[in-house]
C-alpha cells in the first residue's frame, strides 16, 4: 500500500514497490528431483530474498512457487534497480545449486493511492503473468500514478 499524509490540501505520497515473483519451471524440480529438493529450492529463494533486501522490506511466500515482495519508500528511479538486483541474485543462487529454474517478476511503483489494495495486487499479478507469457525469466515493471500504465520490461 502507499503511505499518504495530508499537508494543507496537498497529499504527499511516499512511493511503494509491490512485486510478485514466480519460480519458473518449479514443477520440474518437484517432478524430477522430488519434493524434498523442491522444498530446498523454496528455502534458497527465501534466504536469497532475505539476504538481498532491506530490513524495511517484506518478502513472503504466498503459495506454491509464488512470493509477494514489498519495498516501501521506493521511487520509480530506484525500483528497476532493486528488482533487477533481486532477479540477478536469485538467478545466481539457483545456478550455483544447479536448479533448472528462472524467475518471472511483476513489479509496480505506486505513486498515487489506488482505489483499493485489491487493485494493487491485481496490477502486480498482471505484470508477473506478462513476464511469464513473454518468455519467462524476466521482469515486467510499471508505474502507477493514477494515469494509464504502459508496460516496461527490464
Amino acid at each position: 500500500y502507499t503511505h499518504s499524509s495530508i499537508v494543507g490540501e496537498t497529499a504527499i505520497c511516499v512511493c511503494t514497490l509491490p512485486a510478485y515473483l514466480d519460480v519458473d519451471n518449479f514443477k520440474t524440480v518437484n517432478d524430477q528431483r522430488g519434493h524434498h529438493q523442491g522444498d530446498k529450492l523454496l528455502r534458497l529463494v527465501a534466504e536469497t530474498l532475505t539476504q538481498h533486501t532491506r530490513t524495511s522490506d517484506l518478502a513472503a511466500r504466498i503459495g506454491g512457487d509464488e512470493f509477494a515482495l514489498l519495498f516501501p519508500e521506493t521511487d520509480k528511479y530506484t525500483a528497476p534497480i532493486i528488482v533487477n538486483k533481486i532477479h540477478e541474485q536469485l538467478s545466481a543462487a539457483v545456478k550455483k545449486h544447479n536448479y533448472p529454474v528462472t524467475f518471472s517478476i511483476g513489479a509496480i511503483t505506486i505513486e498515487t493511492t489506488p482505489k483499493s489494495i485489491d487493485e494493487i495486487i491485481h496490477m502486480a499479478d498482471t505484470l508477473m503473468y506478462e513476464a511469464k507469457t513473454s518468455g519467462k525469466n524476466t521482469v515486467c515493471y510499471n508505474v502507477f500514478s493514477g494515469a494509464q500504465m504502459a508496460l516496461t520490461q527490464i
